[in-house]
């Protein structure tokens, strides 16, 4: 059993948000987690780096949520940071 953390602890659970420059557009509140396996990019992110679905490649890995539901990814893409 643990004991609730202090508002001093709390301080530190913050996740880490920074601004970044993505195929030269900012880009505002990247999650850092440096334990990913994956990361999700909204389509709505494509068009701002003038991408489209087309510029997808093909890929056969499933994605789980927590509660255990499967999705097919669209595809995978590489953006210069």
């Amino acid at each position: 059993v643990f004991d609730s953390p202090t508002e001093d602890m709390k301080a530190h659970l913050k996740p880490l948000l920074l601004t970044l420059m993505v195929e030269g557009h900012e880009v505002n509140k990247v999650l850092v987690d440096g334990g990913a396996t994956i990361n999700i990019l909204p389509r709505t992110m494509l068009k701002r780096f003038r991408k489209t679905m087309a510029d997808l490649k093909p890929h056969n890995i499933l994605i789980s949520d927590y509660a255990r539901k499967s999705s097919q990814l669209e595809g995978m893409i590489l953006l210069d940071v």
